[in-house]
């Protein structure tokens, strides 16, 4: 069997557009924002902006049950299309992940115990209708309303 240069360029041609078509298709499939369900588990990639420099590249994070496990760049958006900064990319464990970040209202001790000296590192968590009642009643006495 003998292929000519014309057979040979068409069939190269095809290939391109075929493998070029099937990378687009495989590359819109990974990256839709649709549920995927993995027995249990819920996996969801949703479309956001990264706030950890001025650049705010396009990203998406990957959520499994409702908590964010990883953020991957868009690389569909031209801020993003490289890659993203190491910034973007621990943004998820210094903001989400973090043991020591503040999840809910704390009031300093000395509100509860009557003392007026401030203690460094002495907090207490603080039910959300509490931090409201209390911080309304300072803003009261104090006579600033915002």
């Amino acid at each position: 069997m003998e292929i000519t240069r014309r057979e040979a360029i068409k069939l190269g041609v095809a290939a391109g557009v075929l493998g070029g078509v099937s990378g687009v298709l495989l590359k819109a499939a990974a990256e839709s924002p649709e549920t995927k369900s993995e027995g249990a588990l819920s996996v969801v990639s949703v479309p956001s902006i990264c706030g950890m420099c001025m650049a705010q590249c396009a990203i998406w994070v990957d959520v499994v049950n409702g908590k964010p496990v990883r953020i991957r760049p868009n690389t569909n958006a031209p801020t993003s299309a490289i890659g993203i900064c190491a910034r973007g990319v621990s943004g998820t464990f210094n903001t989400w992940l973090n043991p020591d970040a503040i999840k809910k209202p704390m009031a300093a001790r000395h509100w509860w115990t009557g003392l007026r000296a401030r203690s460094a590192g002495r907090r207490l968590s603080v039910s959300w209708p509490r931090a409201a009642a209390d911080t309304t009643t300072w803003w009261k006495s104090t006579g600033t309303l915002p």
